[in-house]
């Protein structure tokens, strides 16, 4: 999704672009091959990088970008869950060589990028002890510019992976069965993958028990039906070293829908919260984040802030702001330099 908001910016911003793209690494590779022949001069590339190890075709390519005429290219990496033992496959080899190949990699960015972006500070502090001399940059996140509903009810809205490892989902569910425990205070939306609900039993058995929960699964195109009934929105995830690293798209979602958030106070998601004063945190008990949510929902004062601030946010860094800031830091117009 990223990738595809970022192409859309910068074809709102310039003319002409030349873009390698394809549902397969061949259709890619044809769409290089063209671009070659044309001999053009840029000013720069950016790249976003795919999550996972880049396929041989793929790496190919982004080895070949330095025989093209670019001034300084730049590439948004995503993902170091391989850094952190996660396993991402079934085969052993295949999982214990996966560090090494992802070391490697990053030693081959090193060389053929000016830039390199990443969405938080914690990601880049982990990410300089592979490439410790690299030039490495803060790009989180931007914010789709949306006119939202003014929305102030007992309805909380969590959207995304409902996994019991990095979602909270567990911790949210139980939070949820402790506020409504005597009678039905606070109805819970979640938005998620079908597959993914139909897998989880847990969330399952609860939605059909319990007329406080509903369960959607609407696409990026339709979202906005149930965030218009949603008050603020949650982040519950924790316990896991890897995702203190990460800022979740989700949670510029929510900033773009103007939804203040309670999140469980999990490295950098908590310290953007806080620091940017667009909602509240907890503990990972139920206890703690269910008063959070109350004291929210009801108090009108509060609930008011968070969202005047969410707004101030939001109006300062939309995606349109994310492409100033690379073309900036991808040419001459670099501070210092």
């Amino acid at each position: 999704m990223r990738s595809s908001i970022i192409k859309k910016e910068l074809e709102k911003k310039y003319d002409s672009i030349d873009v390698v793209v394809g549902q397969n690494t061949e259709e890619r590779e044809k769409a290089f091959e063209v671009i070659k022949r044309k001999n053009n001069d840029y000013d720069f590339c950016y790249i976003e990088s795919k999550v996972g190890v880049t396929r041989y075709k793929d790496t190919k390519i982004l080895y070949s970008l330095k025989s093209l005429k670019i001034k300084r290219i730049g590439i948004y990496y995503r993902d170091m869950y391989w850094a952190y033992k996660i396993k991402t496959s079934e085969g052993k080899f295949k999982n214990l060589m996966i560090p090494t190949i992802n070391s490697w990699y990053l030693k081959l960015l090193d060389k053929i990028c000016d830039v390199i972006f990443v969405q938080s500070d914690s990601f880049k502090y982990e990410l300089l002890k592979f490439i410790p001399n690299s030039k490495v940059l803060l790009l989180p996140p931007g914010c789709d510019n949306i006119k939202v509903l003014d929305v102030h009810n007992h309805s909380i809205l969590y959207v995304g992976e409902v996994d019991n490892r990095f979602s909270g989902i567990d911790l949210l569910l139980d939070t949820l069965k402790y506020i409504n425990n005597e009678q039905d205070k606070v109805t819970l939306n979640i938005v998620c993958r079908e597959e993914e609900f139909i897998s989880n039993k847990t969330l399952l058995e609860i939605a059909n028990s319990y007329t406080w929960i509903n369960i959607y699964h609407n696409t990026k195109k339709n979202i906005d039906e149930i965030y218009n009934i949603s008050s603020i929105a949650v982040i519950p995830r924790s316990g896991d070293e890897y995702t203190k690293l990460c800022l979740p798209i989700k949670l510029f979602e929510y900033i773009s829908f103007e939804k203040p958030i309670i999140a469980i106070d999990h490295g950098e998601v908590g310290e953007f919260i806080r620091n940017n004063q667009i909602g509240l945190t907890a503990n990972g008990n139920k206890e703690e984040f269910a008063k959070q949510i109350i004291d929210l929902l009801d108090n009108a004062d509060s609930y008011a802030f968070y969202k005047e601030q969410i707004s101030l946010y939001k109006e300062k860094n939309l995606w349109s702001n994310r492409i100033e800031f690379i073309e900036t830091s991808l040419t001459n117009r670099i501070i210092g330099e």
